[in-house]
């Protein structure tokens, strides 16, 4: 079975690493309410709650399920968001991102993304991504859209702090990525 604690991957402006405690500080600061409003997961203000992300997260990729990484600039270094691709094993893997606040609106995410399924080209045998996304959360949604997302259905989620949320699950068919 893979371990993809040790992938590295790399786009024109973005380098996509591993999570680790050596960004226990950035994810904590940067998953703010704010950035988090149509996540699953809300911040819960506890850096332990980070930590024990990182050692789930850890585990993931130890096992060979899921890809869990940080995006950072490639130049500075600097920590931009956070993007995962779970369930690797099957073939409807499923992918997630966020990006910090500054970041917002300026192709990190589609860079990551770029990034991100094609190395699921290369490595992984899939039919599709499952992008599930906040019905309200216009960006994620056009940026779906722009990889050739289509809605495959909707439905409700609730998010860690009990809020129902609609949701839109995109399926992003496998293949060039030369579309982004």
């Amino acid at each position: 079975m893979p371990n993809y604690c040790c992938t590295t991957l790399f786009a024109e402006h973005v380098t996509l690493k591993p999570v680790s405690s050596a960004y226990e500080t950035e994810l904590f600061r940067e998953l703010t309410a704010e950035v988090a409003r149509y996540l699953v997961f809300q911040p819960t203000g506890d850096i332990d709650d980070t930590r024990d992300f990182i050692a789930r997260s850890r585990m993931e990729m130890d096992q060979g399920t899921a890809i869990k990484m940080v995006i950072l600039d490639r130049v500075s270094g600097a920590f931009l968001g956070y993007i995962n691709l779970r369930s690797v094993d099957t073939r409807e893997p499923g992918v997630g991102i966020w990006i910090a606040k500054p970041h917002q609106g300026k192709g990190v995410g589609k860079q990551a993304l770029r990034a991100m399924m094609t190395w699921a080209d290369q490595n992984l045998s899939y039919d599709f991504l499952r992008y599930p996304v906040a019905a309200e959360n216009i960006l994620s949604r056009r940026l779906a859209e722009s990889l050739g997302g289509v809605v495959a259905g909707t439905g409700t989620f609730r998010n860690t702090n009990g809020e129902e949320l609609e949701e839109v699950e995109y399926r992003i068919p496998k293949g060039p990525v030369d579309r982004l």
